[in-house]
């Protein structure tokens, strides 16, 4: 899977998290979120709808498929724990944090995310208060 392919997974599921009763994700929302065009947003909902991670309704909202919610809690650890220790060890903004755990969450692996874990001794929240499944 492409790194842009899993970067609107997670992003799909953080909208998800942080929308109040868990309300439909639409396309517009996708587009301010991950800094892009809408028309970039329905390319890859499209490819993403074919792979089977998401199911889309035109014109109302996107939902992650089974597949793709799998995919995108994988994720969604490895920013989190990336951006604790951004903030905490390396004292980064938080302003700065995010994009920065965006770009090394795809560079670290599986064990050494595990070993971060370890170093930072299993944290629960990210610097922003969202949980760390």
């Amino acid at each position: 899977m492409r790194q842009s392919q899993e970067d609107y997974l997670k992003a799909i599921l953080v909208l998800w998290e942080k929308s109040t009763k868990n309300r439909n994700i639409r396309s517009v929302d996708l587009a301010r979120y991950l800094h892009v065009s809408k028309a970039a947003v329905s390319k890859m909902l499209r490819r993403l709808a074919f792979q089977g991670f998401v199911e889309v309704m035109p014109y109302t909202s996107v939902v992650l498929t089974r597949k793709g919610m799998v995919r995108a809690i994988t994720l969604v650890p490895k920013h989190r724990l990336i951006e604790v220790f951004l903030y905490r060890v390396l004292k980064v903004n938080k302003k700065f944090m995010h994009g920065e755990a965006q770009k090394l969450e795809h560079a670290f692996s599986d064990s050494t995310i595990e070993k971060l874990n370890i170093f930072l001794k299993a944290p629960k929240v990210c610097p922003d208060g969202y949980p760390i499944p």
